[in-house]
Protein backbone atom coordinates (compact mmCIF):
# COMPACT_ATOMS: atom_id res chain seq x y z
CA UNK A 1 0.00 0.00 0.00
CA UNK A 2 1.22 3.31 -0.55
CA UNK A 3 1.66 6.32 1.80
CA UNK A 4 2.91 4.57 4.57
CA UNK A 5 4.00 6.57 7.25
CA UNK A 6 6.12 5.28 10.41
CA UNK A 7 4.70 6.07 13.61
CA UNK A 8 7.82 5.95 15.87
CA UNK A 9 6.37 6.60 19.17
CA UNK A 10 4.61 3.72 19.01
CA UNK A 11 6.00 1.05 17.07
CA UNK A 12 3.84 1.28 13.92
CA UNK A 13 3.34 1.92 11.03
CA UNK A 14 0.27 3.66 8.54
CA UNK A 15 -1.12 2.40 5.26
CA UNK A 16 -3.03 3.78 2.92
CA UNK A 17 -3.96 7.15 4.34
CA UNK A 18 -4.51 8.98 1.29
CA UNK A 19 -5.40 12.02 2.16
CA UNK A 20 -2.73 12.67 4.90
CA UNK A 21 -5.29 13.05 7.24
CA UNK A 22 -4.09 11.20 10.48
CA UNK A 23 -0.74 11.02 12.68
CA UNK A 24 0.85 10.37 15.50
CA UNK A 25 -0.64 7.73 15.95
CA UNK A 26 -0.55 6.00 19.42
CA UNK A 27 -1.82 2.80 20.98
CA UNK A 28 -2.26 0.74 23.92
CA UNK A 29 -3.29 -2.40 25.19
CA UNK A 30 -2.35 -4.43 21.55
CA UNK A 31 -2.08 -8.06 22.25
CA UNK A 32 -0.91 -11.10 19.91
CA UNK A 33 -1.72 -13.79 22.36
CA UNK A 34 -4.28 -16.52 21.14
CA UNK A 35 -6.72 -16.05 24.10
CA UNK A 36 -6.90 -12.67 24.00
CA UNK A 37 -5.95 -11.26 20.02
CA UNK A 38 -6.93 -7.68 19.72
CA UNK A 39 -5.57 -7.82 15.68
CA UNK A 40 -5.52 -9.76 13.00
CA UNK A 41 -2.79 -13.13 11.94
CA UNK A 42 -0.56 -10.60 10.69
CA UNK A 43 -0.62 -7.71 13.16
CA UNK A 44 -2.83 -5.49 11.85
CA UNK A 45 -5.62 -3.28 12.72
CA UNK A 46 -8.01 -1.72 10.05
CA UNK A 47 -9.09 1.64 10.06
CA UNK A 48 -11.68 4.30 9.03
CA UNK A 49 -11.80 7.86 9.32
CA UNK A 50 -15.33 9.34 8.54
CA UNK A 51 -16.57 12.93 8.53
CA UNK A 52 -20.32 14.30 9.87
CA UNK A 53 -20.52 18.14 9.82
CA UNK A 54 -17.56 19.22 11.55
CA UNK A 55 -17.35 15.84 13.53
CA UNK A 56 -14.57 13.78 12.75
CA UNK A 57 -14.54 10.28 13.78
CA UNK A 58 -11.69 7.15 13.95
CA UNK A 59 -13.21 3.74 13.86
CA UNK A 60 -10.71 0.39 14.25
CA UNK A 61 -11.40 -3.34 13.40
CA UNK A 62 -8.97 -6.33 14.22
CA UNK A 63 -10.78 -7.73 11.08
CA UNK A 64 -10.68 -6.05 7.61
CA UNK A 65 -14.57 -7.38 7.24
CA UNK A 66 -14.95 -4.74 10.00
CA UNK A 67 -18.15 -6.37 11.44
CA UNK A 68 -19.48 -4.72 14.71
CA UNK A 69 -17.86 -8.05 16.64
CA UNK A 70 -14.25 -7.45 15.19
CA UNK A 71 -14.66 -3.62 16.28
CA UNK A 72 -11.50 -2.74 18.93
CA UNK A 73 -11.80 0.74 19.51
CA UNK A 74 -13.07 4.29 18.38
CA UNK A 75 -13.18 8.06 19.01
CA UNK A 76 -14.30 11.92 17.71
CA UNK A 77 -13.67 14.82 18.02
CA UNK A 78 -15.17 18.12 16.65
CA UNK A 79 -12.86 20.08 14.15
CA UNK A 80 -9.14 18.98 13.89
CA UNK A 81 -7.20 17.85 16.78
CA UNK A 82 -6.94 15.25 19.08
CA UNK A 83 -8.63 11.93 18.96
CA UNK A 84 -8.92 10.18 21.74
CA UNK A 85 -9.29 5.71 21.21
CA UNK A 86 -11.56 3.94 24.04
CA UNK A 87 -11.89 -0.22 24.02
CA UNK A 88 -14.69 -1.64 21.91
CA UNK A 89 -16.23 -4.98 22.38
CA UNK A 90 -13.97 -5.24 25.60
CA UNK A 91 -10.95 -5.49 23.64
CA UNK A 92 -8.09 -3.19 26.09
CA UNK A 93 -7.21 -1.88 22.63
CA UNK A 94 -7.17 2.37 23.58
CA UNK A 95 -4.93 5.39 22.63
CA UNK A 96 -5.06 7.92 20.41
CA UNK A 97 -4.67 10.20 16.92
CA UNK A 98 -4.16 13.48 15.56
CA UNK A 99 -6.62 14.40 12.43
CA UNK A 100 -6.22 17.31 9.91
CA UNK A 101 -8.79 17.01 7.63
CA UNK A 102 -8.55 17.58 3.98
CA UNK A 103 -10.48 20.59 2.91
CA UNK A 104 -12.89 18.00 0.94
CA UNK A 105 -13.44 16.61 4.44
CA UNK A 106 -12.98 13.12 2.33
CA UNK A 107 -13.65 9.28 4.43
CA UNK A 108 -10.59 7.15 4.33
CA UNK A 109 -12.10 3.59 5.24
CA UNK A 110 -8.92 1.94 3.68
CA UNK A 111 -6.34 2.53 6.45
CA UNK A 112 -4.79 0.11 7.76
CA UNK A 113 -2.25 0.05 10.94
CA UNK A 114 0.97 -2.94 10.93
CA UNK A 115 1.32 -3.42 14.94
CA UNK A 116 3.64 -6.36 14.38
CA UNK A 117 5.91 -8.24 12.02
CA UNK A 118 5.62 -11.24 14.02
CA UNK A 119 3.24 -12.60 16.35
CA UNK A 120 3.16 -14.36 19.31
CA UNK A 121 2.73 -18.04 17.54
CA UNK A 122 5.38 -16.85 14.91
CA UNK A 123 7.68 -15.97 17.67
CA UNK A 124 7.04 -19.78 19.10
CA UNK A 125 7.38 -21.69 16.22
CA UNK A 126 11.01 -19.42 15.24
CA UNK A 127 12.01 -20.02 18.93
CA UNK A 128 12.11 -23.90 18.36
CA UNK A 129 13.49 -23.62 15.14
CA UNK A 130 16.33 -21.85 16.31
CA UNK A 131 16.93 -24.27 19.09
CA UNK A 132 17.74 -26.69 16.45
CA UNK A 133 20.38 -24.50 15.45
CA UNK A 134 22.28 -24.42 18.53
CA UNK A 135 24.61 -26.24 19.95
CA UNK A 136 23.96 -28.43 22.47
CA UNK A 137 24.78 -27.42 26.45
CA UNK A 138 25.07 -31.13 28.04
Amino acid sequence: MSNQKMQPTSNITEHGDTHDQLESWKIDGLNTSKDAKNVDRDGKLYVSLTHSGTTRTVTIWKDSGKADGDKVASGSCVGDGTITLAAENSSGLSGSVEVTADTDLTDDTDIELWCFYAIDEDLALFEKTLSDWLPSMS
